[in-house]
């Protein structure tokens, strides 16, 4: 889809640039809608999400992986509210905790 890949550049691209003016990585995440982990919808914004981090050399991690197949009800607040609770929120931190703790490429030791 042309025009998301087009909207979200001029930020990805400033980000880009204050990244490497002080010189700090990025990581970038996507956080999967979670409505349904089965039969996932926006797996297209993965892709542009991927793509964008590829395009600037960034790290990409999709959070799904930790979800892929799971009943998302088991990862909501209530029944009413499709919030992540606590036990979703403890994936993506198992998930995303290896990328803030390893060295930068490149990175001096």
């Amino acid at each position: 889809i042309p025009i998301l890949r087009d909207a979200g550049r001029l930020p990805l691209d400033r980000l880009a640039a204050d990244a490497a003016v002080r010189g700090q990585r990025v990581i970038l995440a996507q956080l999967p809608d979670p409505n349904d982990f089965v039969d996932y919808d926006f797996g297209f914004m993965t892709t542009i999400m991927a793509d964008a981090a590829r395009a600037h050399d960034w790290t990409f991690v999709d959070l799904l992986t930790s979800f892929r197949g799971e009943n998302a009800a088991d990862f909501w607040v209530a029944t009413s509210d499709v919030h992540f609770n606590g036990a979703a929120y403890d994936r993506i931190s198992d998930q995303l905790v290896p990328y803030l703790v390893a060295p930068a490429a490149g990175a001096a030791r």
